[in-house]
Parts: C-alpha cells; structure tokens; sequence
C-alpha cells in the first residue's frame, strides 16, 4: 500500500488543476505518514527504535538552460528538506544499501551516465550521495517547470520518493527571465 501512495504521489505532476494537486499532494502524505504505525493500526507494525530514518536529497540549480549539461546530487539526508516533495525513509539497523533511481520528463543524462546507483546507508561518515551531469531538452515556450523524481528501493521494495521542480530555459543566456517567472 505504501508503494502504491508513492507511485500516486510521483504522478501528481500530471494533474493539470494546481487546486487539485495540492488537495491530492497533502492527502498523500498525510497517508504515507500513517504507514510507521503511529495510528496504533494492528495491520502496520510500528518502526523499531533501531530503525533509521533519512529522507531524499536532491540538490540542483533551481533554473537551468536547455543547451547546458548541469549537475545534480541525489542521495539520503538525515534531514527533511523542505523544498521538495518527498515521504521518510525508514531503514532497517546496520549498513544496508538503498538503490536509487532517477528520471525526469524532458531531461536527459549526459553519456555515460546511469540513471540508478546503489548507495551505501550507515557509518560515521555523510550520508552518501551520488552526481549525476544532466541536460535539459529545449523547451517550447521560452520556459517551463520540470520536475526530476527520486525512487528509493531496499531489497527490491519501494521505500520512499523525492522530488525537485526547477526551471528550464530555451538557452542558459535566458536564465534571468525564467529566474523572475513565480514558480508554485
């Protein structure tokens, strides 16, 4: 079930109602923040003590041109970031390896590069991140929001999302136009 409100939660750009997709957007996480067993239901077990809990960390430029490779970091942080959607991660004790897999409407990765990483939870040192060079298409209006998405897998399974909407331009030159556009 908390695959499946991922999965929903992941497609909410398709909506074209922004009234809507907040409305959904909210009742999603309201949802998946019930699935540790906080709500006392006897079907969810509740999150052991010894669990860690990490969210999604996407980290680009928040406008970028379509005739320019950019980087992007994707990876875990112990922190919740809030200029993305995205639900806990919730993984077991120890070391375990979180697979994480990256895709965008629009936005394409440079050669050479792979869209899933295996990343390596637990130790003493940061959480672990990966960076990847993408490149935007050329978008039809002078600019328009995108969104890159982060799935998070352990042991084949679902366990959480990350999402970051940015800008992309017709050219990296036409940044400050898109750069004074509102996003919602």
């Amino acid at each position: 079930m908390r695959a499946a409100a991922i999965d929903l939660l992941s497609r909410l750009d398709e909506l074209e109602d922004p009234e809507e997709r907040e409305h959904l957007r909210v009742q999603l996480l309201e949802l998946l923040a019930e699935f540790p067993g906080e709500n006392g239901n006897a079907a969810v077990a509740a999150r052991p003590a010894a669990e860690q809990r990490v969210y999604a960390r996407i980290e680009c430029p928040d406008t970028v041109g379509a005739d320019a490779p950019f980087e992007v970091t994707i990876g875990l942080t112990p922190e919740l970031d809030p200029a993305l959607l995205s639900t806990p991660i919730d993984l077991p004790p120890g070391r375990p390896s979180v697979t994480v897999s990256v895709s965008a409407d629009g936005i394409d990765l440079e050669p050479g590069q792979a869209a899933s990483h295996d990343l390596r939870v637990g130790g003493d040192g940061p959480p672990p991140t990966v960076t990847l060079r993408l490149k935007a298409e050329p978008p039809a209006a002078d600019a328009h929001a995108a969104r890159l998405h982060a799935l998070y897998l352990h042991d084949g399974h679902t366990v959480g999302f990350g999402s970051r909407s940015l800008i992309v331009t017709r050219t990296a030159g036409a940044q400050t136009l898109a750069e004074r556009t509102p996003r919602r």
